[in-house]
């Protein structure tokens, strides 16, 4: 029996043109101003501050894609640009009014973030952990232009969040990804307290309602000297939200292989943080150049550990302890320490052998204090202990050491200047390290010589840890 034709037809273009006639449908509801504003003001609403966007469209995979996004209430200095973000929406929700978020995707932003902003600690009526995010009924008023800008609701309890909870700053969606983001955080007064480049972000809520995902970066900076690389980690939160944790961090510092753990507890609570490091295979030049403290021909290994805690931003609340190793380490010195090795005939301060050197400190209130630093060369050895102050000035008690075929050879030159030491079998002259870390001053010379020159330790701290 032949089939009719005609039905099997209709039937096959009706299926194959319902999604088509839905995707145009969608996009021409999208494209209605009410909507459009809907979700610029509810996105600015979640942020707390205006933002701005070139475009909007439907993607073949049923996204929005919102392109040219600014946000910041001054366009000069935005808080966060970005090329696009595309939202994946409950469309049922949507098509009654309301806003609900099952995933996004931001793609290459640049972000700088003030730590201290209150607009990023909007409180949230909602505790649950579903992933909607149902938006404000209330609506911000159309702005005209090719670029239209929606004003922060000041109002945050008008907008109810069901378990995206925004002190959590996304991370708690349902799915998350960001690509090849440049991500800065910001002191109270705007000095930068880490950066982030080539960030890439990608996790999802799992069965067991634990949100975990994969961290990376090409490289961070901590502060503005410390600079790590290649770092990367898998990422979660606790079963409450509250916490972030990276459990197996791994970077590269030095050349070597840095290995830890870190968690950071989310506004609106306290953001507390702690972190456990270990650092090993570093090189010696390598590490100067990434503790940005000079390239100055040198050779050795580096091994260190760290373990670290405070609050965000704020530097006075930091604890801590630390150790540093370096051995079989060459250290060409600069002129300053040379000239003292002319002076008194010393080749070992002309290239500096370390066999080796350990520097342990602790971190009290904000403010480190080496309880020992030691450099060890064949007949010598240099050591000092001390604070290094709030305003960054070094007060240390620094010792310059000979053995006794050392103190020997210096005895007739430099007489009474040198006393006995507490290390069995060594000479001593003391001395003591003030002002700035990069222009540090001492009575070093005056010490060694008995003469007042008025010169600085600048040479001898930069031949030791690399310093032009």
């Amino acid at each position: 029996m032949k089939l009719p034709a005609r039905p099997i037809f209709v039937a096959t273009f009706l299926l194959l043109a319902t999604p088509v006639i839905l995707l145009i449908a969608l996009n021409l509801y999208l494209l209605s101003p009410q909507i459009q504003e809907k979700i610029r003001s509810e996105l600015s609403t979640a942020l707390g501050t205006p933002i701005s966007i070139q475009s909007l469209h439907l993607t073949p995979t049923g996204g929005l894609k919102l392109k040219g996004i600014l946000a910041g209430s001054d366009q000069s200095n935005p808080i966060l640009t970005a090329d696009s973000l595309t939202i994946y929406p409950k469309y049922l929700p949507l098509l009654k009014g309301q806003f609900s978020i099952k995933g996004l995707v931001l793609n290459h932003p640049i972000i700088r973030l003030p730590l201290s902003s209150s607009s990023l600690l909007i409180p949230l009526s909602s505790s649950s952990l579903s992933g909607d995010v149902v938006a404000s009924e209330n609506q911000s008023q159309l702005t005209t232009g090719s670029s239209i800008s929606t004003p922060a609701s000041t109002a945050a309890s008008n907008t109810i969040f069901s378990g995206w909870k925004f002190e959590n700053i996304l991370i708690s969606l349902p799915y998350l990804k960001i690509v090849d983001a440049d991500v800065t955080l910001l002191n109270s007064d705007s000095s930068p307290l880490a950066a982030m480049h080539e960030m890439k972000l990608h996790g999802k809520l799992g069965h067991d309602g634990i949100w975990n995902g994969n961290f990376e970066a090409g490289q961070a900076t901590i502060g503005t000297a410390l600079i790590l690389h290649e770092i990367h980690s898998p990422i979660r939160l606790s079963p409450d939200s509250k916490t972030l944790f990276l459990d197996e961090l791994k970077a590269v510092l030095g050349g070597g292989d840095l290995q830890g753990k870190f968690s950071l507890d989310l506004p609106p609570a306290t953001p507390k943080y702690h972190t456990e490091l270990s650092l090993t295979g570093a090189l010696l030049n390598q590490f100067f150049a990434d503790a940005s403290l000079g390239t100055a021909a040198s050779e050795g290994n580096v091994s260190g550990d760290l373990q670290l805690s405070g609050i965000t931003g704020t530097g006075t609340s930091m604890e801590g302890n630390g150790h540093l190793l370096c051995t079989d380490a060459v250290i060409e010195p600069a002129d300053f320490l040379k000239q003292i090795g002319q002076l008194l005939q010393v080749d070992e301060l002309q290239l500096l052998r370390i066999s080796e050197g350990h520097a342990s400190f602790a971190i009290n209130d904000g403010k480190m204090t080496f309880d020992d630093l030691t450099l060890h060369s064949e007949n010598l050895a240099l050591t000092a202990r001390g604070p290094i102050l709030l305003n960054g000035d070094l007060d240390l008690n620094a010792r310059l050491l000979f053995n006794e075929k050392m103190s020997e050879r210096l005895h007739g030159l430099l007489g009474s200047q040198m006393s006995a030491a507490p290390e069995a079998g060594y000479s001593q002259i003391s001395f003591h390290v003030a002002g700035p870390i990069k222009h540090p001053s001492t009575d070093l010379l005056e010490r060694l010589t008995g003469i007042h020159f008025g010169g600085d330790l600048g040479g001898l701290l930069q031949g030791i840890f690399g310093h032009h």
